[in-house]
């Protein structure tokens, strides 16, 4: 990789960093930048995979934010896994840390007051070290290419619909104990079998260990809270998108998942996941209500106390 920028990156481990590999990510990226930076991350390190869009000029006009270039294939770095794994042994030793893709949001219990610090100061005082989630497929009210969303735009706009029910637990067999679902809109629309457990938060040690895509992690306590990625991959660029990365093959298992999703988009283009299981959004609470996140009675103690001091709080 070859970094593109020459900002300072302090030696301070009370920064909250973000890391993720990107590629042609314009769209989602003014959005996600706004996001996550309201919630309290100090610092972003990004991965551009040989991006043709604008994504490499948006990133390096970002403020804190850093830049690494790559046209390295995709797949021969463990799906970007090794770029990552690079990043948080250099700059994220000692911090907490969210790895997320560029169309996951990360949201949990009471993160409408509470920044992602107060999350973090609550794991601590905890003795976890973690914050796994359900990744939670979004979708409109329509086909999946009505779903026009701008750069900048909170992408719930137009993509607000989910799956109420999913499948219950499974148990993995490489990583015992740790949360494992799969199925949810992806496999009853595309007959695609998508993990949809991620463990985005964690604080990083030279012990830690990630695998498949920030969906298992090693070297960790988890909390007892599950948290939610709202994950905005159906929007009007689907079709195009997948029909690329098909093409491309270098995602798991040769692009399965893709190959599935583009012969669906090419044998429909209106496809629409919206059915009489689907729900509107409208707040953690609800996910709460409905088993699909996971809150707890110590967290709600520390919620109602403040979240833990008069520095915390959203800005």
């Amino acid at each position: 990789m070859d970094r593109l920028d020459d900002r300072t990156i302090p030696n301070d481990p009370a920064e909250l960093r973000l890391f993720a590999y990107v590629r042609n990510e314009s769209l989602r990226l003014p959005y996600l930048l706004s996001y996550y930076r309201s919630m309290g991350v100090d610092r972003f390190f990004f991965i551009d995979n040989a991006s043709s869009d604008s994504t490499r000029d948006l990133l390096l006009a970002e403020k804190a934010t850093h830049v690494f270039h790559t046209t390295q294939r995709f797949g021969d770095a463990t799906r970007g896994q090794d770029w990552i794994d690079a990043l948080l042994d250099r700059f994220g030793v000692g911090h907490w840390c969210i790895c997320i893709n560029a169309d996951e949001i990360f949201i949990y219990p009471h993160h409408d007051r509470l920044a992602l610090k107060d999350l973090c100061r609550y794991l601590d005082s905890r003795g976890a070290s973690a914050q796994p989630a359900l990744l939670l497929d979004m979708y409109g009210d329509g086909p999946i290419a009505d779903a026009s969303c701008r750069a900048g735009d909170d992408p719930l706009e137009v993509a607000a619909y989910f799956d109420t029910t999913l499948p219950e637990p499974g148990m993995h067999t490489e990583h015992p104990g740790q949360l494992y679902i799969r199925g949810g809109m992806r496999e009853r629309v595309f007959g695609v079998r998508a993990t949809l457990n991620k463990v985005p938060l964690f604080r990083y040690s030279l012990g830690v260990r990630l695998y498949e895509g920030f969906h298992f992690i090693d070297g960790v306590t988890a909390s007892e809270l599950l948290g939610g990625l709202l994950h905005f991959k159906y929007l009007d660029d689907f079709g195009d998108r997948a029909v690329e990365e098909a093409r491309r093959g270098e995602h798991w298992c040769e692009a399965k998942e893709y190959k599935a999703y583009a012969e669906a988009i090419t044998r429909d283009a209106s496809i629409n996941p919206r059915y009489e299981g689907s729900a509107k959004y409208e707040g953690w609470r609800q996910l709460v209500e409905l088993g699909l996140m996971k809150n707890s009675r110590a967290f709600e103690r520390y919620a109602r106390d403040g979240g833990g001091g008069p520095k915390s709080g959203k800005e």
